[in-house]
């Protein structure tokens, strides 16, 4: 499952004191979200993702690249 939420950080450190285990990040992506993934207590799969606003191609790529 998947959510864009406002705050990433708020809502990761919200799942986790409620039971969730967080699997990645979160970290800023190449593709410009703040992005995490998280397991909820019945083995769901959580991305959750805060958009930082547009990039440009070139921007995306060369962010891509340095990865």
């Amino acid at each position: 499952l998947h959510r864009d939420v406002p705050d990433i950080d708020a809502s990761v450190e919200r799942a986790v004191a409620a039971g969730a285990t967080l699997l990645h990040g979160p970290e800023d992506m190449f593709w410009g979200d703040r992005y995490g993934v998280l397991a909820d207590p019945f083995g769901h799969l959580w991305s959750l993702a805060t958009p930082n606003g547009p990039m440009s191609v070139e921007d995306m790529q060369s962010a891509m690249k340095a990865m």
